[in-house]
């Protein structure tokens, strides 16, 4: 189901989604706000539906999203450039973790293609966080998780990265083995709470409450 031009509404395939995690892992959710944490009752849920039940998976998922420079779809296929699942990171975890699901023994979900909206890549990032936002709920989603993707955090990452230090921006992500020694990554907390100290002058609420940094009060300064 089309929605204008720059938007879709499709079933896909739990063992496509699967089979597109083995070969990008977290690169799939490039662009979501966190990839997947764990949680204990929500991730039993999905999992007892998968292996018991799947038939009803499309009933009882929210199924994912997923933003693209540009779909097209062709028949049965719809081909993305570009593209990254910003809500249902944690569907698609545990759809690659099952062992349930394979090419004959597959079902369906429910998925949302939209096109991302922008000129510059700033503008992309800012279109895809405001429907990432939107769209995540299964979760409490945290000041800091709001921020992994802003542009600012972004170019800051890479400019990390530039130096030799790996930054952590979302939840969930995995540090990689060559950055494991702890003068070598950081991550949004850790900064959160320099700046509260450093900049803000404020060691109390750093040690009790970093996560005040990533309000606007603070952040937005």
């Amino acid at each position: 189901m089309k929605y204008g031009k720059d938007a879709a509404i499709v079933n896909v395939s739990a063992f496509s989604i699967k089979a597109l995690y083995a070969q990008h892992n977290t690169n799939l959710l490039s662009r979501n706000l966190r990839y997947h944490v764990s949680g204990k009752e929500i991730d039993k849920g999905i999992k007892e539906t998968i292996e018991s039940d799947p038939e009803s998976f499309w009933l009882k998922n929210n199924g994912i999203t997923i933003i693209c420079d540009h779909f097209e779809i062709d028949g049965k296929e719809a081909k993305l450039k570009n593209f990254s699942i910003v809500n249902g990171g944690q569907t698609t975890y545990l759809l690659h973790k099952s062992k349930a699901i394979s090419e004959t023994q597959d079902f369906y979900l429910p998925c949302k293609i939209i096109k991302t909206n922008g000129k510059n890549e700033d503008e992309k990032n800012l279109f895809s966080l405001e429907i990432a936002k939107a769209t995540n709920s299964q979760k409490a989603i945290k000041p800091v998780d709001l921020k992994a993707n802003s542009p600012e955090q972004v170019r800051f990452s890479q400019t990390m990265r530039e130096v030799g230090i790996f930054y952590q921006t979302k939840r969930g992500e995995t540090v990689p083995k060559e950055f494991k020694i702890s003068y070598l990554n950081s991550d949004l907390s850790e900064i959160g709470k320099l700046c509260l100290s450093g900049v803000f002058q404020m060691p109390g609420t750093s040690r009790n409450k970093p996560s005040s940094m990533y309000n606007p009060d603070y952040y937005d300064v």
